[in-house]
């Protein structure tokens, strides 16, 4: 009996240890809140909040004055310590992008 129940757990364990090694981190990513280097590059001048909310999964922080409704600017943190994404939008389309230590 003590033999089956081992047998069992080991053939659990190496399941999970197999499973997790078939994980792909770059779709964990996708839904992470953070900003990757990818997503950064899919973004481009014209996109709209919302476009680029969508590429990268979550709303920004916003880092501009909320009274003036033309000119918005947002900052995502990446995926790395101290690395970010500031991009700016004027009439809710994206003007400028910038980015330091995006992995």
């Amino acid at each position: 009996m003590y033999m089956k129940i081992t047998k069992a757990l080991t053939v659990m364990f190496v399941s999970g240890v197999f499973l997790l090694g078939c994980s792909n981190p770059e779709e964990e990513s996708i839904n992470s809140p953070e900003i990757t280097l990818q997503e950064f590059n899919q973004l481009s001048k014209g996109m709209s909040y919302e476009e680029v909310v969508e590429i990268v999964g979550s709303e920004g922080k916003p880092t501009s004055d909320p009274e003036d409704e033309n000119s918005k600017a947002f900052v995502w943190d990446g995926v790395v310590s101290e690395s970010f994404a500031n991009i700016s939008f004027k009439k809710d389309k994206l003007i400028t992008k910038i980015q330091f230590d995006l992995k």
